[in-house]
């Protein structure tokens, strides 16, 4: 957008309908320039929000199911689980995360740390989904960026809402909730989030 390829942020769309080059994409002089040149920053999420959308998103409400047909089948694998059709409740989910190591989980429900390498790159600003308006709107006037962000609806899932974390979190153990949140632990830790 900085760049000039967007003008209007609410034209943006999905990101990854526009497939921007990755830093890993850029040769090594490439990349430590844009590291040492460019601002950087990077939006974080509460883990267990982040989670639940995830699980909406991919296995609840794709309508093609093209994700489900990928994971499902590897998540009965790991629960040994003997049943038909694509359908995994969200205790499912979780057990499957629960059991397997983070190293090997999807971008989509990756812990923050490990995807956005806050510990390698010197970001120059950290914010939080939570506060996205707010923490966008510093960056953008900090960096002098004259551009006014529209209001942003909630995606489609979400499953930052209370009542929607109550629905599907209420259905877990405590058990169930202290393993996951060991899992992710460093991203609680690192990104300031509690266990709600």
């Amino acid at each position: 957008m900085l760049k000039g390829t967007f003008k209007d942020i609410s034209k943006i769309g999905m990101v990854y309908k526009y497939r921007f080059k990755m830093l890993k994409s850029y040769s090594k002089e490439e990349r430590l320039f844009r590291l040492q040149n460019y601002t950087k920053f990077m939006f974080s999420r509460h883990p267990f929000a982040r989670i639940l959308s995830a699980y909406r998103d991919k296995f609840l409400e794709d309508p093609e199911y093209a994700f489900a047909k990928r994971y499902v089948p590897k998540i009965k694998k790991v629960l040994g689980l003997n049943t038909t059709g694509l359908g995994i409740t969200f205790e499912n989910f979780v057990q499957y995360l629960i059991k397997i190591k983070p190293q090997n989980y999807d971008e989509h429900w990756k812990l923050i740390y490990q995807f956005c390498q806050p510990c390698a790159i010197s970001y120059d600003y950290i914010g939080h989904y939570e506060t996205m308006d707010d923490d966008a709107k510093y960056i953008l006037q900090k960096i002098g960026a004259d551009i006014e962000l529209p209001n942003i609806a909630p995606h489609r899932t979400n499953s930052s809402a209370p009542d929607a974390m109550d629905k599907f979190y209420g259905k877990l153990t405590s058990e169930q909730i202290h393993q996951l949140y060991k899992k992710f632990e460093l991203d609680f830790k690192m990104f300031g989030y509690e266990i709600p």
